[in-house]
């Protein structure tokens, strides 16, 4: 027995591919609230319940290979723990997997009128949500970006997080995504969704919510360069910032018409390189990335504030 099992676990490691799409299916009333990614498998699928419930293939010698859809009736649940001792703005952590919470959701207000939002706030992750509604379907889209140093390989997964009409939530284990990540800007991404139809008063609406995440890779930063030019052109200021000191806000001069950020970086030879772009008054911000927790980057936008004039 020990040997099945042995190959049943080999059989559940699921292929990782540059970019999926896979639709979820929760329990009843569960629902699809984000992602927990982890660069580690999660596995929680329960093995002797499967084999029980297919013992008679097993005995006749048959391999037993579980496919995606199937595997899901058989995952055991991981409860997350609300760290935020903060009922009304609840944060959500699995303190014995080391990952990125990416959930959001809307639970009724205590008053009874309207809801409230609940979103994960990670620094690692910048996350964009958008709604649409009409023709009987709403639809919820989680975009989530992340960034990773360049290196030869990278690989994450995406664990689906569901809440459960009581409350609670909890993940389960997801299925991975890999490649090779050895230049700057190269991506990853992976997408799972959900759909559930609910009818009230005679009318059916469908309900879609879908998590995007998209992990590039960067370089790391040495230093950034802050140069302001005149409208001839001409250089009238210039400012240096390390890691960790880039202000959250920069106030060019009155006579600064347009301003060039110069990041220098090493690249993955160890060669000394410098990226500029250019920013004009129509631009209201401009992005760095530092190195973060977990292995990966936190992108700052920094504002800028023009003079007026």
């Amino acid at each position: 027995m020990k040997g099945k099992y042995l190959l049943l676990l080999l059989l559940l490691v699921l292929p990782l591919s540059g970019c999926q799409l896979a639709e979820e299916e929760s329990a009843s009333g569960d629902r699809l609230i984000g992602v927990y990614l982890t660069k580690e498998y999660v596995d929680t699928m329960n093995v002797e319940a499967y084999l029980n419930d297919h013992m008679e293939e097993a005995a006749d010698g048959k391999t037993l290979q579980v496919e995606e859809g199937e595997a899901q009736a058989y995952q055991e649940r991981i409860y997350a723990v609300d760290v935020s001792q903060d009922p009304e703005q609840p944060a959500y952590q699995f303190p014995e997997l080391e990952g990125v919470p990416i959930y959001y959701f809307s639970v009724d207000a205590p008053e009874g009128e309207g809801s409230d939002l609940i979103a994960s706030d990670a620094p690692e992750v910048q996350v964009y949500r958008d709604y649409t509604a009409g023709d009987g379907m709403e639809e919820m889209v989680l975009t989530a970006d992340l960034y990773v140093p360049v290196g030869a390989i990278q690989e994450f997964y995406a664990n689906p997080m569901y809440r459960a009409p009581d409350g609670q939530v909890y993940l389960i284990g997801g299925t991975g995504v890999s490649g090779s990540m050895d230049t700057a800007g190269t991506s990853l991404g992976k997408t799972i969704a959900e759909t559930v139809t609910l009818t009230a008063d005679g009318e059916t609406i469908q309900q879609r919510y879908e998590v995007k995440i998209n992990m590039t890779a960067v370089l790391p930063m040495e230093k950034i360069v802050l140069l302001e030019l005149d409208a001839d052109s001409l250089v009238i200021g210039r400012t240096e910032f390390l890691p960790g000191q880039v202000p959250d806000t920069f106030s060019p001069a009155a006579e600064t018409a347009y301003l060039v950020v110069e990041t220098h970086r090493q690249n993955s030879a160890g060669e000394a390189s410098v990226d500029r772009e250019l920013f004009d008054r129509q631009d209201t911000s401009f992005p760095t990335y530092e190195k973060g927790e977990q292995g990966f980057y936190c992108r700052t936008d920094t504002a800028l504030a023009w003079p007026a004039g």
